[in-house]
């Protein structure tokens, strides 16, 4: 049975050159493994005590947003994409994608958290913290390096052309 990834994102992708690369690389995906992706309401979604005076509340966004990942998330082995995270060169991404599989967790699910990161309780439910870069990046460009460093990983195992071209 192949992987299940599924990539779990806080907010839409708005720019148009953002969703065609991600398209790209979502549309190559299956070839390998099963994919999809949810893109989660940002902010309060609404929450009253979520704002204090004219700015919203960090700490409330945080938490409503993080119980939206973990309620997406299910009972996935659930990674955080951040900049706290292990960092991997894509070969040692390809490795440890093929060490989830050999020790048969499957369904994978991968976050991107909103502007102010993530809550302590998605912290705590994480059973792995990866980095892109060390730099930070914007979260939507976050989401198109994700998907395309999948499809890496997964040309890498098959010894295909693609990480080397």
């Amino acid at each position: 049975m192949p992987l299940d990834l599924h990539l779990i994102a806080v907010g839409k992708t708005r720019d148009g050159w953002l969703r065609e690369g991600m398209a790209e690389y979502e549309k190559r995906l299956p070839r390998y493994a099963a994919y999809r992706k949810t893109e989660l309401a940002p902010g309060t979604g609404g929450k009253t005590g979520a704002k204090g005076g004219s700015k919203a509340n960090p700490e409330v966004i945080k938490r409503l947003e993080g119980d939206r990942i973990l309620e997406a998330a299910g009972d996935a082995f659930l990674v955080l994409f951040d900049v706290e995270g292990k960092a991997l060169d894509s070969p040692g991404f390809a490795d440890w994608l093929a060490a989830r599989e050999r020790a048969n967790q499957r369904q994978l699910a991968f976050a991107v958290g909103g502007a102010w990161g993530f809550s302590e309780a998605v912290y705590a439910r994480a059973q792995a913290r990866l980095t892109l870069s060390r730099m930070t990046f914007n979260h939507q460009i976050v989401r198109l390096v994700a998907v395309e460093q999948l499809y890496r990983a997964f040309s890498i195992q098959h010894g295909e052309p693609y990480h080397n071209g």
